[in-house]
């Protein structure tokens, strides 16, 4: 007869008896990693849900206290070591495989384990999803027989918020084979004067007597605010016996690519995963086969990984040449000065490579928000058009829409998060952080110049029958370097628009008084406006395509095919209310000239992504002989224009020309342009509406281009 007993969990003491149960370990910094891969699977924003990213709904927004209907089981999952198949869903916070249930669902934040919670439950108490936007819905990410099914409670308030003052976003996860169950905490968001902190009990119960809680003495959670997945945290539940004694050394940050002659940092942490707790240890290190250096370290280590110790290695010197590597090997073995269970995440080795430091200049990509469905996202898309007006072709914009299937496919989210870039530089939510962030972008924008790899977007062919978009993404190596390289690639174009609801907002005129914004001299709002630097295709995701861990000389490539038929028709444009008529169909691969790819590099390290360097080649640079190389700091306003352009650079420009579509040059003069402002009379070459190419040559010979819209 197996004995039922019962598991308390709380913030600041853990307690057990030992028995075969759910044990939980806490994990923070990401959504849960893959039993398969070690990496997360679900890279997506927050807010992803059935519109906008093949989320599948479980349950509408409900008025009163309720159960979902029956949903099959997409994985194989066992719980208290049983197959399951089917699942129910609450608005309450509950996941039950008891589909039987029939009462009303518990609600509010209570102790576990409960009656009135049916048996092999999940549950994050506490929430109420009772708003017109509250919705439960689920996904599965990843392979068989590795998946990992998603079961997420969107914007759901707490219980005790009447007013709906917040809202929270949480996720119960299945994982296959595993049989591992996973509670995150993912954002929420209040308004001002409201409370952050909500008293809620993840926790598991196994039945009326055995369960498995979190908070049992209702203290309160902090949930991260933003609703990128980087800062989400999670408790990991492991079905088992948990392990009596086992204390894990990790790698916190580190940087393997050192300058030769100068020292390198190692920052580490020690995590208890062990159902007691644990007062010390001791780390040895030792580097190049060296002596043997060791600390003791002591430190107040909560059951269940509650809290994680970090320290610091400093001052290790990697000498060249260039190319040459260096050896640390970290190592603990005893934790309360005994030899541990659990003895094999006990050791680090880390090798570091000695870099030139000569490095070639570097793009960045700077993501935007949709201004047609965004109150504020016009004037964040203002501010980095400033941006890139100041940094010049250092900065590529990337815009992303989702309303009104404009976004064409489910993967058009970029969304990614780099540790060596300001978190606004790649986001796609209002930003009213912007002016803050401002004042840190100069020196992110410098360090991000200063790459090891250049990237450039060449061998583009557009197959205008099939609307078939084919390039290549070449990186080539400055330096020296290792790593976990990815290499992606975007699909963008120019002037989208649609015609939905989000898409015929107007444009206020505040917004159009701006000499050199893309709206100006337009007094009158703007009917279903067109869109700029809309992304539709991601190539291996946010964060690139992965390549195996390898090391690179100056002179290495990395070449890469990518393909993507663009969507022939999203839906038929029948606004006429617009000073860009005819305005005809949403048809991508009837207008060449608006098509650009942008291909982009980044690499991980030690659970940390960064971001290397992006190029971007517009398709018509082919078919106009306008090279790779952008000239920065170059800038036409008014554009659209009407009767005149004025152009201003910083870098000296020897050579201006104007030329249509197909390839005639309109406009040739040969002067120099720099630093003054040079007003360029349009009426004399320029005759009939429509769009134009700018393009102007330095004194060494660079080329660059822009578009300009010609409306007399």
């Amino acid at each position: 007869m197996v004995s039922r007993i019962i598991f308390i969990l709380g913030f600041s003491s853990f307690s057990a008896l030992w028995s075969q149960g759910y044990y939980p370990e806490k994990y923070t910094n990401g959504n849960p990693k893959s039993i398969w891969t070690g990496k997360a699977l679900n890279l997506e924003n927050d807010a992803a849900d059935d519109k906008t990213s093949n989320w599948q709904l479980v349950l509408d927004p409900m008025k009163s206290d309720t159960w979902s209907k029956t949903q099959l089981m997409s994985i194989n999952f066992s719980f208290d070591g049983n197959p399951v198949v089917a699942f129910k869903a609450s608005n309450t916070g509950i996941i039950t495989f008891d589909t039987t249930v029939t009462s009303n669902p518990l609600k509010g934040f209570h102790v576990l384990p409960q009656n009135a919670i049916p048996n092999k439950s999940s549950v994050i108490l506490g929430l109420h999803g009772i708003g017109d936007n509250d919705k439960v819905v689920c996904k599965v990410f990843g392979p068989a027989p590795y998946r990992q099914l998603w079961i997420k409670f969107l914007s759901f308030s707490p219980a005790t918020d009447s007013l709906g003052a917040s809202n929270l976003t949480t996720a119960v996860v299945f994982e296959e084979t595993s049989n591992r169950i996973f509670l995150v905490l993912m954002n929420e968001n209040h308004l001002s004067g409201a409370s952050n902190l909500y008293k809620l009990n993840p926790g598991i119960q196994t039945d009326k007597f055995v369960a498995s809680p979190l908070n049992n003495n209702g203290n309160s959670y902090g949930f991260p605010v933003s609703s990128k997945a980087d800062d989400n945290y999670y408790y990991e539940f492991n079905y088992g016996f948990q392990n009596v004694l086992d204390l894990e050394l990790g790698i916190a940050e580190t940087k393997s690519n050192i300058k030769a002659g100068t020292n390198a940092d190692v920052t580490y942490y020690l995590a208890n995963n062990s159902g007691v707790s644990v007062d010390s240890t001791v780390l040895y290190y030792q580097f190049d086969g060296g002596s043997v250096s060791s600390e003791k370290i002591k430190f107040n280590w909560l059951a269940g990984r509650e809290n994680i110790y970090t320290g610091k290695i400093n001052g290790i010197t990697i000498n060249g040449p260039a190319g040459a590597t260096h050896e640390l090997v970290m190592w603990i073995n005893k934790a309360n000065n005994i030899t541990e269970t659990i003895t094999n995440n006990d050791t680090q080795k880390i090798v570091f490579l000695a870099v030139n430091g000569t490095q070639s200049t570097g793009q960045v990509l700077m993501e935007s928000a949709t201004a047609a469905w965004c109150g504020v996202c016009p004037g964040n898309n203002l501010k980095m058009d400033r941006w890139k007006e100041k940094y010049g072709d250092t900065i590529i914009l990337v815009q992303h829409h989702q309303l009104d299937e404009m976004a064409g496919n489910n993967d058009a989210l970029f969304d990614a998060y780099f540790d060596n870039t300001p978190g606004t530089l790649i986001n796609r939510s209002a930003m009213p952080n912007l002016d803050s962030a401002a004042k840190n972008l100069d020196k992110a924008i410098h360090e991000i110049r200063m790459a090891p790899a250049t990237v450039n977007v060449q061998n583009m062919s557009l197959n205008e029958s099939t609307g078939e978009l084919k390039y290549s993404v070449l990186v080539k190596f400055e330096d020296y370097f290792q790593g976990t390289l990815n290499v992606g690639g975007l699909v963008l174009e120019d002037n989208v628009r649609g015609s939905g609801a989000g898409f015929n907002q107007t444009i206020n005129d505040t917004l159009t008084n701006d000499t050199k914004d893309w709206f100006y001299r337009f007094s009158n709002p703007i009917n279903g406006y067109y869109h700029q630097h809309v992304a539709w295709h991601i190539h291996g995701g946010a964060r690139g395509q992965e390549l195996a861990y390898k090391s690179y000389a100056p002179g290495d490539t990395v070449l890469l095919d990518f393909f993507y038929t663009i969507p022939q028709l999203l839906k038929p444009a029948v606004i006429l209310a617009s000073p860009y008529l005819p305005v005809g169909d949403i048809i991508s691969s009837g207008k060449p000239a608006d098509i650009q790819a942008v291909g982009f590099a980044t690499y991980t390290e030690s659970g940390k992504e960064y971001f290397i360097n992006a190029g971007l080649t517009p398709l018509w640079n082919t078919n106009l002989s306008v090279g790779n190389k952008q000239i920065a700091n170059w800038n036409l306003y008014p554009n659209p224009a009407s009767d005149h352009i004025v152009l201003q650079a910083v870098n000296q420009m020897q050579r201006l020309e104007i030329v249509d579509m197909a390839g005639n040059k309109l406009f040739v003069a040969n002067a120099d342009y720099q630093n003054i402002p040079e007003v360029i009379s349009l009426g004399d070459c320029l005759k009939t509406a429509g769009i134009y190419f700018v393009r102007v040559t330095d004194s060494f010979g660079n080329t660059g281009g822009k578009k300009l819209i010609y409306m007399p």
